[in-house]
């Protein structure tokens, strides 16, 4: 087994996830509907706005004449950041920094990405508490348009959980520069050796640490020829750049895929299908809350192949959203720890949870 829909019912039950997925190999990302697909902003901006492309409003964003200042300024001033907060005085550094250097195409990316410009890259977090609050924060805005609606029905909130493990592993193996070390110094590769192997890459190959590593794979997709894309479709996960208190509150990572010419999610599952062998995930699935199971079972299936889990849709009831935001709230997880700013405050102060 290496995917489940996993219903949780109630705090105790979330509380036995926590103590089996967050133990640093998971990425998580919480979403207000479990009906909502894993899409990026960019691709929500093509189809919603009906613009051409990906690849063509991509290119436009980070290559057009003089972008810096005609395009990525325009996007951060576009935000209703005041001038008395820290996010505006951030941009303002970043405003100068960029009109000094020239940012390589994933910097500005990330950067836009961090401020709200739709891009290819998707929000994830290390932590699973944040995951929750972001899929608890905010109420159905449905709920109150049809209240004297009897037939409606509030839809369930849902975290997505990745094995990042299983993405990482899979680009250093296919990384031909790492291949091609492997091979030179005639080493053999066994699961109790991978991890000692590639820290030896990363001494040899000048990379200066992993992060960079996955920086520079990411570069090398950011292409904007009018010929067909013959990348791999795959997703990389992309640290962190320019780093914040939000980003750092909220214990952000990126994940970047490679192909513009497809969706996020066809990328994914290339890669979570990448391994021979085993049974393909299918993603429709998951998305329609397929063959749920208990959090009973899911502890017995992990318990027996836990190194075999690449994906878990997490699914809550959202009458029970008073229940989790105050169990996030006991963990520090709230409106003015997520957004350490003047923006912070001000939802705090309006804040209430039902």
């Amino acid at each position: 087994m290496n995917s489940a829909v996993v219903k949780v019912n109630n705090i105790n039950e979330y509380i036995d996830i926590m103590s089996i997925l967050e133990n640093g190999d998971w990425i998580f990302r919480g979403q207000q509907c479990s009906s909502w697909k894993l899409e990026t902003k960019l691709e929500r901006f093509v189809t919603r706005r009906k613009k051409l492309t990906m690849k063509y409003e991509e290119r436009e964003l980070i290559t057009s004449t003089d972008p810096k200042s005609k395009i990525l300024l325009k996007n951060l001033d576009k935000k209703y950041i005041t001038s008395y907060s820290n996010e505006y005085k951030e941009i303002q550094k970043f405003k100068q920094r960029i009109k000094k250097i020239d940012l390589s195409n994933i910097e500005t990316l990330c950067m836009m990405q961090h401020y709200g410009a739709p891009t290819r890259l998707i929000d994830f977090s290390m932590s699973l508490g944040i995951a929750l609050f972001f899929a608890f924060e905010k109420e159905d805005e449905q709920k109150f348009a049809k209240w004297n609606d009897l037939s409606y029905e509030e839809e369930k909130r849902a975290i997505w959980c990745i094995n990042q493990n299983n993405i990482i592993n899979f680009h250093i193996r296919s990384n031909k520069m790492f291949k091609a070390f492997v091979k030179e110094q005639k080493l053999s590769i066994t699961k109790d050796s991978f991890e000692e192997i590639w820290l030896r890459y990363l001494d040899f190959s000048d990379s200066y640490g992993a992060d960079n590593f996955f920086l520079k794979e990411a570069s090398e997709h950011i292409h904007y020829t009018d010929l067909i894309d013959e990348d791999e479709a795959k997703v990389i996960p992309i640290p962190l750049i320019g780093t914040n208190d939000r980003i750092n509150n909220q214990n952000g990572t990126f994940l970047f895929p490679t192909r513009l010419d497809l969706s996020f999610r066809e990328c994914l599952i290339s890669t979570l299908n990448s391994t021979p062998k085993v049974a393909p995930i299918c993603l429709e699935d998951l998305e329609k809350d397929k063959n749920v199971i208990s959090v009973s079972n899911f502890k017995k299936e992990i318990k027996k192949s836990s190194n075999d889990f690449k994906i878990v849709k997490l699914i809550f009831p959202p009458e029970k959203r008073k229940d989790f935001l105050q169990l996030c709230s006991s963990f520090h997880i709230e409106t003015s720890t997520i957004y350490p700013d003047i923006e912070g405050a001000c939802l705090c102060v309006n804040y209430d949870i039902p």
